[in-house]
């Protein structure tokens, strides 16, 4: 994660070696799929990873200075902001759903947190902001049972774990990432009740998929812990909808799931940091 040299105030010098000097976590962002950017009290942009350059299509060059509205152009620009509000009130905020503008001017739905970031006496200095694009999971959810093959391929190019079952429970789809994420191939998974799969504490009580089936109401950015292949718990954020056919019979539902171990760590070192 490249740190902008620029001249700022004495806060914002101290801010810039504070981030300078936390270089594994800045090579632990860089790995990161997900967008992550640090953003002053007064609203510049003052890191940008490489995850974002990807989403938005702008370079780090390109934004760093600017003010975060006039890059991301977004309908929460104004005091709905949720980096003013980690700012202005010292909470985090967890997984809100909004649209930006590319750098093409294409309008992308991303789902967005941020925390606020603050010096080594407690002081609230600006906040970090992560984001990813939904648009493909959103698209996948309408789509994935129509035109199948074709969509296989945009399900495997997803980051995202992606599985879907029946009304029994049995796994139909499992993509490369969730391969990926569990340690379990898709010939393993597939024709297996999910909760054989994921071995999750939820899974019998809470289950989030379930409730999404009862009561017909999508759920996003639900975080449990699932059980790998090699039984290590692994934390990850869920989120759910119905899966219905062309004529709107609910068939089963769709889950996609990320892995929130690097974000964890990050927090951690964060935290160990600026404790």
């Amino acid at each position: 994660m490249k740190i902008w040299g620029y001249n700022w105030t004495k806060e914002k010098r101290g801010m810039e070696e504070e981030i300078k000097e936390t270089t594994e976590a800045e090579d632990l962002i860089d790995t990161l799929a997900d967008g992550v950017v640090a953003i002053d009290k007064e609203s510049r942009i003052i890191s940008f990873s490489e995850g974002a350059e990807h989403i938005t299509g702008f370079t780090l060059d390109e934004v760093i200075g600017k003010q975060c509205a006039d890059v991301f152009e977004s309908d929460m620009c104004g005091e709905d902001c949720p980096v003013k509000i980690s700012i202005n009130s010292g909470e985090i905020v967890s997984n809100w759903q909004f649209h930006i503008l590319t750098k093409d001017k294409r309008r992308i739905p991303i789902a967005v947190s941020s925390s606020p970031f603050k010096n080594a006496k407690g002081e609230i200095i600006g906040a970090i902001q992560i984001f990813r694009n939904v648009a493909e999971v959103k698209f996948l959810t309408q789509e994935v049972f129509q035109e199948k093959n074709k969509l296989q391929a945009i399900l495997d190019s997803i980051a995202d774990g992606v599985f879907t079952v029946d009304r029994d429970w049995k796994v139909t789809s499992f993509n490369k990432s969730a391969e990926k994420i569990t340690g379990t191939s898709s010939e393993k998974a597939l024709g297996k009740r999910c909760f054989e799969v994921f071995k999750s504490s939820v899974c019998q009580k809470g289950c989030p998929l379930q409730k999404t089936l009862k009561t017909g109401k999508p759920i996003s950015g639900y975080e449990i812990e699932i059980l790998t292949k090699g039984n290590q718990r692994l934390p990850v954020s869920v989120s759910t909808a119905l899966l219905k056919d062309k004529e709107d019979k609910i068939i089963g539902g769709v889950e996609t799931f990320r892995d929130l171990s690097k974000i964890k760590q990050l927090t951690e070192e964060l935290k160990e940091r600026y404790s």
